[in-house]
């Protein structure tokens, strides 16, 4: 198993710098973490670490950017 995987499990990556409850099928949840350690301007991605989810499960953001949140799915 991946570094990365094994570790969004505890979240003790320093590499994941957020992470939210297991949630089910039409539920939702939020997830709200520092900027502090971001870059303006650097992409971060995010997604599901259940196995094979991450496959539609993902997406990314531009830290600072004022046009558009997130983008999925790409």
């Amino acid at each position: 198993m991946p570094a990365w995987r094994r570790a969004s499990r505890t979240a003790s990556c320093p590499r994941i710098i957020a992470a939210t409850k297991v949630v089910g099928g039409g539920e939702s949840t939020t997830v709200k973490f520092s900027t502090a350690a971001l870059v303006q301007g650097a992409r971060y991605v995010f997604f599901c670490t259940s196995p094979g989810h991450s496959l539609v499960m993902r997406g990314k953001f531009l830290f600072g950017s004022t046009t558009r949140v997130a983008q999925t799915g790409k």
